[in-house]
């Protein structure tokens, strides 16, 4: 019914259809539909006469569910005295009960109302500290219009709250058009439609909706429903539309643009600056990697170290990943001095070895054909199986286990032979 009432997931709006499906769900004892039947009935909308009594009868019913849509509705009601005798009082307590109970939704407006309410001051006392109290908590439940008061406000006050008002009036403006291609895009993905799945969420993107951004990238990425002829250049439009949600503070698109820098274009230098702007766990831990192998950065233990428990802190499922390379790292720390062998072969084989860091070496005498040789052996970040890293670490742990086993057998008979010495 709503569907049909707001036009939305493909939808067309028809309100006379979605009135018959209010009145069905209203049959059923729903209070959400008696509170849009209200409505309906106190506008006169979807085929229907005004009736004030008829419109009554409904928020009543909704209103005795505390459904706070129903409680609002009557509120208005008995605060104009439209179909029943004013009550200021019952009206002001049904808009507290329906602003207090969040977890219903709908409540943004009854809180707005109230806001209103306190600040014109004509039937309670005038309190504008009450009424910004309101305000700001109908900011945050989305209703439209405490947005846009707030967004003003924002505005009005100085360039410093510019940024907080410009996304307050970007969410509005999220909400229309831009909202429905977004729902039509995902339905066309879904329905495998690549190629209008792209159009209609490149049609946001260059609005500026970051959702789409994200996604339309994602779509790119894999060359989904793009022009065969575009193949080669899709990364780069993936790269492109990343960057821009990633200005967005979308934590997720900051890590693919680091994952595209690392295995498109191969510059490790600008990923690992991006992955160390990244908030996200992932692109700490990949981070850590590029320190342990010199990749982009010159090698560093200790930094890999942090960046390693960095990740660990940030995300509770990278706590397996980041303690098994801990674990590694704090081995290495331990034996590669009474074994310079191991120390040598994380050099030779784990390193990699970037030709604008080893002047000096090559200064030294190293020819330009071992760095050639020695190209980084190393796996995409993307590529690593992080939904499935208890299936690969199952043989590695079964392994250690074995191990402490074997050992703990020796010692205990080390020590029974001792004993009975």
């Amino acid at each position: 019914a709503r569907l049909h009432y707001y036009g939305a997931y493909g939808i067309h709006q028809d309100v006379r259809e979605a009135r018959l499906w209010f009145e069905q769900a209203a049959e059923a004892g729903e209070p959400t539909a008696h509170a849009y039947l209200g409505h309906m009935h106190l506008k006169g909308t979807g085929g229907l006469e005004p009736n004030n009594a008829t419109a009554l009868e409904h928020f009543e019913s909704a209103a005795r569910s505390k459904n706070p849509m129903g409680m609002t509705g009557l509120a208005a009601m008995l605060l104009e005295g439209v179909g029943v005798d004013r009550d200021v009082n019952r009206a002001i307590d049904l808009l507290i009960k329906a602003g207090n109970d969040g977890k219903a939704g709908n409540h943004g407006e009854a809180l707005y109302n109230l806001g209103l309410l306190y600040q014109a001051g004509e039937v309670v006392e005038p309190n504008q500290d009450t009424a910004d109290k309101y305000f700001d908590e109908s900011t945050k439940a989305g209703y439209p219009f405490a947005v846009y008061r707030s967004a003003v406000l924002l505005m009005q006050k100085s360039a410093n709250h510019c940024p907080r008002a410009v996304k307050q009036f970007k969410y509005l403006a999220e909400q229309g058009p831009l909202k429905r291609a977004l729902v039509t895009a995902l339905e066309a993905y879904e329905a495998q439609y690549d190629e209008v799945s792209v159009f209609r969420y490149l049609l946001a993107a260059h609005a500026g909706v970051h959702v789409a951004q994200y996604n339309a990238a994602f779509l790119y990425e894999r060359s989904l429903g793009t022009p065969s002829s575009t193949y080669e250049d899709d990364p780069e439009y993936a790269l492109e539309l990343y960057h821009w949600a990633a200005r967005q503070d979308v934590s997720n698109a900051m890590l693919r643009v680091g994952d595209l820098l690392y295995e498109h274009r191969r510059d490790f230098r600008k990923a690992a600056a991006v992955y160390q702007s990244s908030k996200h766990a992932e692109a700490k831990f990949n981070l850590a990697v590029m320190h342990a192998r010199g990749l982009g950065v010159p090698p560093n233990l200790e930094m890999a170290k942090r960046c390693f428990e960095e990740s660990q802190r940030s995300d509770e499922d990278a706590l397996v990943p980041t303690a098994i390379a801990l674990f590694v790292l704090k081995v290495y720390d331990k034996y590669k001095d009474r074994f310079p062998l191991l120390e040598r072969m994380y050099n030779n084989f784990f390193v990699y070895r970037d030709q604008e860091l080893d002047t000096e070496e090559i200064k030294a005498g190293v020819p330009p054909a071992d760095a050639d040789r020695r190209k980084p052996r190393f796996v995409p970040p993307s590529k690593i199986p992080w939904h499935d890293v208890d299936l690969v670490l199952i043989p590695v742990l079964g392994v250690l286990l074995a191990t402490v086993l074997v050992v703990r057998a020796k010692r205990l008979q080390r020590q029974t032979e001792v004993t009975e010495t």
